[in-house]
């Protein structure tokens, strides 16, 4: 039986509509094809190639087969972009058997670049060019091949041959470029091409993403956040915001972070955000937070790292069961040693007689030493006797009252404070304020007051700078305090150049600059006794100067009897029980 007779009909196009689809001004299409044809501005691509198709298979007629040719590729193209390779390789062999070009070898080299055949996909992208030496485009791949493969020269190369044969038609390659000297390292050269391009560059707001991105990585992140905000005037894009919160993260402005991280979630809905989202939760002290969005980045993406992360967080909350669960089965050695920490202080809360001490952590291995032989016990007896017990009330069953302790803080003879505490119970997050150094006795108190629950203490160093301050400074200070507390209280003897070891890549990710101080102002030596006390702190750079010296220099006696309380509990952890 024969096959019924496709019947071609030719639609008539008006000029500028058949311009701007690439289609004939008569365009073949089936008459079975007909009714589907509502708008010629929009005609669907299948239409559109089965007419050319039927209209070739009549006549092989170069006009007609030209347009089928380039409409082959452009289902290539749709094909390539959403991962169906074999069906990409079926129309771009199609297009071959029509017309092979420049074309056939330029597409051929994409789809085996996008096959992770780099070698064979370079001879295709080379052989385009030779065919064509003014095809730009094809330069313009070569040179994101070359930068794949980690052939920087080559890949600079082909962008800046791409450009020259584009005569300023085509932005991309000079893009190109400064990725390629970001990417090999050369930030200076890659930052001198963007400051020399011209302000009327079409593509001048990915100039700003790039130029962020480069002082982010050279850690200039006050310029990095103004690249970023000069970005978003010239288009509103979720990248902007994402890297403009790392920017502000280690510039201290948490609040403006968390702000750039949301939105730039609900642009996008990249579940990547929820991560970064999750970790800076957990610095502010928004724990709870944290883990609703690490679960569900972990939940999507089951992801390692996610994890650890997780299980900490839930730590923090005093949920040690969760924390052991999600932790039990991963095989990583590194992650033997949290599981130990989790049982050490599950125990301590539990007040188990008896608790694990093999851990390559001095601190955690001193700590379990002294609760085994109940000399941590008469340490804490010690200590609740030397503070003021009003921070007493603040504690109930080993928690902090969080609630309680901003109507404290609401009642605070520092109006920026009270009015920030207030603001914090009605639910609302404020603009963080500079950190009040009268809280540091407060917060020692607290410490001292929740005893073995080292958790719940935790989770206060990162939950009272939020509340007395929410700066990235505040955290950072308050952070290196509860560790120099929980070394004192190890009896470990403090060295400054070890501790800072320690705790120095945690600092970064509050506030830079407060690390920089700190690593500097330790290879510059520290303070003589006498000098540091005679220090006044007014912000938290010159207080841990003022404290670093007195703990490396052994001067803790003579700053108990006359400093503030937190300085005679110190001094008291110094002496041991």
């Amino acid at each position: 039986m024969n096959k019924p007779k496709k019947v071609i009909v030719y639609m008539p196009l008006k000029p500028d509509a058949a311009k701007r689809q690439n289609l004939p001004v008569k365009l073949p299409v089936l008459l079975e094809d007909l009714p589907k044809i509502i708008d010629e501005e929009k005609i669907d691509l299948d239409v559109i190639i089965k007419g050319l198709d039927a209209q070739y298979s009549v006549s092989k007629d170069d006009y007609y087969g030209s347009y089928l040719v380039y409409f082959c590729y452009e289902k290539f193209k749709k094909a390539l972009n959403t991962n169906n390779l074999g069906e990409a390789e079926k129309w771009l062999e199609k297009a071959k058997k029509i017309k092979e070009d420049y074309r056939y070898h330029f597409y051929k080299g994409l789809l085996l670049r996008k096959k992770g055949e780099l070698g064979l996909a370079e001879i295709e992208l080379r052989k385009s060019v030779e065919l064509k030496e003014d095809f730009y485009l094809g330069y313009y791949e070569l040179g994101r091949l070359m930068q794949k493969k980690g052939e920087y020269d080559d890949a600079v190369k082909f962008y800046i041959l791409s450009l020259e044969r584009a005569q300023g038609e085509f932005s991309l390659p000079l893009l190109g470029i400064i990725d390629t000297y970001i990417v090999s390292g050369m930030l200076d050269s890659a930052l001198k091409i963007i400051e020399n391009t011209s302000k009327k560059f079409p593509l001048s707001a990915d100039l700003y993403l790039r130029k962020g991105v480069i002082y982010n990585e050279k850690q200039n992140y006050a310029l990095a956040e103004q690249a970023f905000s000069e970005g978003l005037k010239k288009e509103e894009r979720w990248e902007f915001y994402y890297n403009r919160a790392f920017s502000k993260t280690r510039l201290g402005d948490f609040l403006g972070a968390y702000n750039d991280l949301k939105k730039a979630y609900e642009m996008t809905q990249a579940v990547e955000i929820l991560y970064e989202l999750g970790l800076l939760e957990r610095n502010m002290g928004l724990v709870e937070d944290a883990v609703e969005h690490l679960e569900k980045y972990y939940n999507e993406t089951k992801d390692y790292k996610a994890t650890v992360v997780l299980s900490r967080s839930f730590t923090l909350l005093g949920d040690f069961k969760q924390a052991r669960k999600l932790i039990d089965e991963l095989p990583d050695e590194s992650i033997y040693e949290l599981k130990k920490e989790i049982a050490l202080y599950e125990g301590m809360v539990q007040r188990h007689s008896q608790v694990n001490t093999e851990f390559e952590n001095p601190v955690m291995r001193s700590l379990a030493k002294k609760y085994n032989s109940g000399e941590l016990e008469l340490l804490f007896d010690k200590l609740i006797d030397a503070t003021d017990m009003k921070n007493q009330e603040f504690v109930n069953f080993g928690k902090v009252d969080y609630r309680h302790l901003l109507n404290y803080l609401s009642k605070s003879n520092n109006p920026e404070l009270s009015n920030r505490a207030i603001r914090l119970l009605t639910g609302e997050i404020p603009e963080s304020i500079e950190p009040d150094l009268s809280m540091v006795e407060l917060f020692f108190g607290l410490l001292v007051s929740l005893r073995e629950n080292i958790p719940e203490a935790m989770l206060l160093s990162y939950r009272f700078p939020f509340l007395v301050s929410g700066n990235g400074s505040a955290t950072a200070l308050f952070r290196i305090l509860y560790r120099v507390y929980l070394w004192y209280l190890g009896g470990l003897n403090f060295n400054s150049e070890w501790f800072l070891e320690e705790v120095i890549d945690e600092i970064k990710e509050f506030h830079f600059e407060t690390a920089l101080f700190l690593s500097r102002a330790q290879d510059n030596r520290l303070l003589d006794v006498d000098s540091a006390l005679e220090i006044i702190p007014t912000n938290p750079k010159e207080f841990l100067l003022k404290l670093f010296s007195l703990l490396e220099k052994g001067g803790l006696p003579e700053a108990a009897k006359i400093e503030d309380g937190y300085y005679k509990i110190l001094h008291i952890l110094e002496l041991g029980s």
